[in-house]
């Protein structure tokens, strides 16, 4: 995408991909305790340090987090503590339960913080942090609001920077916040008036969910951007990026060429043991393309209205049908550099592989996750 993408989708195409791709073999991390995980994970918080990372915030997928079907939210309007608490106690609870199959926990974090601290940078700072992680426009559009006004609250600190890691549709949550920070006022303005049934009441009243309007002012007075280092995995192809909003972008993605494709599609429709076992790859970051939305419920009258806008707006682009989408089998985004990764090593059954979405968020890759973020992003 250019810059100032304008909050331009991307386009799907059989054609050869225009960004960047490699194809890789995705090996399994070397035992903990052994002197080659020591010094390769040395190299990751050196890479880091020598960058100025100062911070990692690991950002969970769709379903995964802490408001699926958007009734807290709808909750937070009228009680924004009570809300915030049970949105909490939501994801403690889910997290409890999914663990790391699909879903970065508290556990991934704190292992990633500890092995950077003990690499000798205990200054690299690692958090999780949640969106309500519905599967719409809105959503992504409300988590994009939030973590952008959080990065813009962080203390400016001299050049430093922060790395977002996120899993499936998080990083179309890290698009949306490179179209905000770098598209024209009026473009920008075109997003808050599309969401803005989301975020205010009926008849002109006061914003209920205060932090968007918030965010519409900062950035209409103009703000600084933070300096964003992106790494994605198993993002489907949705949102364009604007390319000035983040100083570099890598996608990790799931991928067992076919003998009888270029070797960057998948074919389509997949097949029984491409769904039971991931035999093509992640099914799921195949299928999370434009189309693949679950539109709020009809009670939710705003929001639901919110997601039609918005969709005007991001989508406005597309003319295919979500078929035809599917079929140009395309695993390539137009913007950064593509990993097409063959985890051979990973558990093929179902329960594990969750139609190959899961193989991401599995801490046996943590290491090798970390050190080609750190290879890609910080050369």
């Amino acid at each position: 995408m250019p810059t100032q993408n304008c909050f331009r989708h991307q386009a799907y195409s059989a054609d050869p991909p225009i960004g960047a791709y490699e194809m890789l073999n995705a090996p399994i991390d070397p035992p903990a305790d052994s002197k080659e995980f020591t010094r390769r994970i040395r190299e990751v918080a050196q890479r880091l340090a020598d960058h100025h990372v100062d911070e990692i915030v690991i950002v969970h997928g769709t379903f995964f987090g802490d408001d699926a079907l958007g009734l807290f939210t709808e909750l937070e309007r009228y009680a924004p503590t009570f809300g915030r608490k049970v949105r909490t106690a939501n994801k403690f609870l889910k997290d409890s339960i999914v663990g790391y199959r699909n879903n970065f926990t508290l556990e991934y974090a704190d292992r990633l913080k500890r092995l950077l601290r003990t690499a000798g940078h205990p200054h690299i700072r690692v958090r999780r942090w949640h969106w309500s992680s519905g599967n719409h426009h809105v959503a992504r559009a409300d988590g994009a609001v939030r973590l952008l006004n959080e990065l813009l609250d962080m203390p400016a600190e001299a050049n430093a920077g922060t790395l977002l890691w996120g899993h499936s549709h998080a990083g179309n949550v890290f698009a949306l916040i490179t179209n905000l920070l770098c598209s024209p006022p009026d473009v920008v303005e075109q997003f808050f008036a599309a969401a803005e049934p989301f975020y205010r009441g009926a008849l002109g009243h006061r914003a209920d969910l205060p932090y968007w309007e918030h965010l519409r002012r900062r950035l209409a007075d103009g703000v600084e951007r933070p300096r964003l280092l992106v790494a994605n995995f198993g993002t489907p192809v949705r949102y364009g990026w604007d390319i000035a909003g983040c100083e570099r972008l890598v996608h990790f993605v799931y991928h067992v060429p076919n003998p009888e494709l270029p070797e960057y599609r998948v074919a389509f429709p997949p097949t029984w043991d491409d769904l039971a076992a991931a035999a093509a790859g992640d099914v799921v970051q195949q299928g999370g393309i434009a189309g693949s939305d679950s539109p709020p419920n009809r009670l939710r009258v705003r929001t639901r209205r919110a997601h039609q806008q918005l969709g005007r707006l991001l989508e406005a682009n597309l003319d295919d049908s979500y078929l035809e989408r599917l079929k140009t089998g395309m695993r390539v985004a137009e913007d950064g550099l593509t990993l097409l990764l063959n985890y051979e090593h990973y558990e093929k059954r179902f329960l594990c592989s969750q139609f190959g979405h899961a193989v991401y968020t599995h801490p046996v890759w943590m290491l090798f996750h970390a050190e080609e973020t750190a290879r890609r992003l910080c050369p």
